[in-house]
């Protein structure tokens, strides 16, 4: 991730080669490292085995510091997949959308007692 970096508005992630950016909201050249262990949304973690976004000693990072037992719901691995093809390969409906999908509705479900944020009926469509 330390290739992202951002203005100094306020607004941006402030990471990378931004350090006066940095110095000014941190008081340090560097951001602090975000407590990913204090995460308690349920995650759902899709990755690939052609990903170089995030390759596997990353997603193992990753997973070690999301807390133990607790925000990854879902990981989901395909092999053969690089980093946009779970949005737009040719293949990602049939194997990945349904996946998504029903993660949203447990998940939804379990927040809101009846599928949907706000109490609205949740709608279902074909892919």
């Amino acid at each position: 991730m330390d290739g992202l970096t951002g203005a100094c508005d306020g607004t941006q992630l402030r990471t990378g080669g931004r350090t006066s950016c940095n110095q000014e909201a941190y008081n340090s050249a560097a951001p602090p490292a975000y407590d990913l262990a204090a995460i308690r949304t349920p995650l759902a973690l899709f990755t690939g085995g052609h990903d170089s976004l995030a390759d596997p000693p990353d997603v193992q990072l990753l997973l070690q510091e999301l807390a133990p037992g607790g925000a990854v719901a879902l990981h989901h691995h395909e092999p053969d997949y690089g980093h946009l093809d779970f949005g737009v390969g040719s293949d990602a409906a049939e194997r990945i959308y349904g996946l998504v999908l029903d993660f949203l509705m447990k998940h939804t479900a379990a927040s809101s007692g009846n599928g949907a944020p706000g109490g609205q009926a949740l709608a279902s469509s074909p892919l």
